[in-house]
């Protein structure tokens, strides 16, 4: 079994950081490392148990040690980058390996902890619901009505609940819109109205977008990271090639793409269009080329603004189709949605499962 550490307070400058290590070698590895300001640490950890000293070999930071689980603990030291790094590499160089922090949260600390990542009012709420208790009480409802036998009713439930992890793994980790298209009609111009600024230089030369453009943003209370992209064709210069091969990657990891066609030359329709895909007509301040009638398209001007507005809202329901009741139940982990998928397809089980992420 591996140990593992990570940072759980949001990356960059801070006055305090708190990591958080777990597994079965992690007490040996802070009794190596750890200097207690009076007395010393016991042989085994002590759940509760709270110590002042020093951290660290060349590099020894003074923080507080404490056991919050049977193989985890957590340290609370001073907030810089590099000692934040040092300590870390404490463990690593002992075999632990980094995870990102949230992977390593239970389901009862997973809001609290959550609550400082979140970067717009809406995700905020939705994590300060389940810090007052909406997670629980859903899957405790869920729990009870299968152990009275409604098991039509602990279902529905839990499909509910489950239904949410779309928008639970996103009030951190922002989605991601790709514009995509052929060259020259007007990705660039696009994602620069979008956001509301010039991100993304604009020329009429085809191939000007070599390499990934991107943009954090919110929209309709979502963040989001927008990207422009190279302009998409068979090409033999190399550079624009890379950039193409880019355009693609990003293609295939977005959550929605944006093809944007131009309406005053004739049309490229890309091989990407599918479920995830919405065609955007650009251009329609200028004559038409060909005929547009009929063509299920948001229409807009990025050079004049027009239909901008309207495809921003499009979008944020593209992104969540179906917003979670206020005070829902929202899965907020990676361990959460497993847990609700194991309840649906072990039924046998469900009531331990609904426990244990209760």
């Amino acid at each position: 079994m591996s140990d593992f550490v990570s940072i759980l307070t949001p990356p960059g400058r801070s006055a305090l950081a708190t990591l958080t290590a777990t597994g079965p070698g992690v007490w040996d590895i802070v009794r190596r490392h750890f200097r207690p300001a009076g007395g010393a640490l016991p042989e085994s950890p002590v759940m509760g148990r709270f110590w002042l000293g020093r951290l660290g070999a060349d590099l020894a930071d003074e923080v507080v040690l404490a056991v919050v689980g049977a193989d985890r603990v957590e340290i609370h030291g001073h907030g810089g980058e590099e000692i934040s790094r040092c300590l870390v590499e404490l463990f690593t160089s002992a075999g632990a390996l980094v995870v990102e922090g949230i992977a390593l949260l239970g389901a009862s600390d997973a809001a609290p902890r959550l609550l400082p990542f979140t970067t717009t009012t809406r995700t905020a709420s939705i994590v300060l619901d389940q810090v007052a208790g909406a997670w629980t009480r859903e899957v405790r409802a869920a729990r009870l009505a299968l152990e009275a036998g409604d098991f039509s009713s602990a279902r529905s439930m839990i499909e509910a609940l489950a239904s949410r992890w779309h928008v639970g793994r996103h009030v951190v980790e922002p989605f991601r819109v790709v514009i995509a298209g052929a060259p020259n009609v007007g990705k660039s111009s696009l994602a620069n109205a979008i956001t509301g600024y010039q991100r993304s230089i604009v020329a009429p030369t085809p191939g000007t977008t070599r390499d990934l453009v991107s943009t954090s943003l919110a929209v309709e209370g979502w963040p989001i990271v927008l990207t422009d992209t190279a302009g998409l064709r068979f090409t033999g210069e190399d550079l624009e090639g890379r950039g193409i091969d880019q355009a693609r990657g990003a293609l295939a990891e977005a959550d929605v793409v944006l093809w944007v066609v131009d309406s005053a030359t004739p049309p490229v329709w890309g091989e990407t269009i599918g479920e995830k895909t919405h065609v955007v007509l650009n251009k329609i301040d200028l004559p038409p080329a060909w005929d547009t009638t009929g063509i299920d398209a948001m229409r807009v001007s990025a050079a004049t603004g027009a239909g901008v507005a309207n495809l921003v809202a499009a979008l944020g329901g593209w992104l969540v189709p179906e917003l979670p009741p206020d005070g829902a139940g929202v899965p907020l982990t990676a361990a959460q949605a497993d847990g609700l998928r194991r309840a649906l397809d072990e039924p046998g089980r469900a009531v331990a499962i609904l426990a244990e992420i209760e």
